[in-house]
């Protein structure tokens, strides 16, 4: 399946993520703020996704996309947002850095599970 990368500063959160992606067979790497997520993804350069809170310690989501998309194999790495916060200027602000996916907290496992497949789906389409 997949090699993902979830950041999350909250234990719970990673807990919660890791088992449903366990579940459908995917590899997970954990990193607990941004800082440790950049760090995850430049020592793994076969990372397939990423699913990062908005709000870290270190760096928050959108710090730690923006420097992981300066390593050339994540320059366009697929990235999805776990966040609490649902305004416009959020969903815009994700945008400005690629960023076209996010999930509202608290995770719902099966609703997260379906849309993490069809994310990953559509990864494997674009790459042919």
């Amino acid at each position: 399946m997949a090699k993902i990368l979830i950041v999350d500063d909250s234990d719970i959160i990673r807990l919660q993520v890791q088992q449903a992606l366990t579940e459908l067979g995917h590899e997970v790497i954990e990193a607990i703020d941004g800082q440790d997520g950049f760090e995850k993804a430049s020592s793994n350069r076969n990372i397939d996704l990423i699913i990062a809170d908005f709000n870290m310690p270190a760096l928050s989501g959108l710090e730690m996309c923006k420097k992981i998309r300066t390593i050339e194999e994540y320059a366009a790495i697929t990235v999805i947002i776990l966040t609490t916060e649902t305004s416009p200027e959020l969903r815009a602000r994700c945008r400005e850095v690629g960023i076209r996916y996010w999930i509202v907290k608290p995770v719902v496992a099966d609703a997260f599970k379906q849309a993490v497949s069809k994310v990953i789906d559509s990864i494997r389409k674009l790459a042919g």
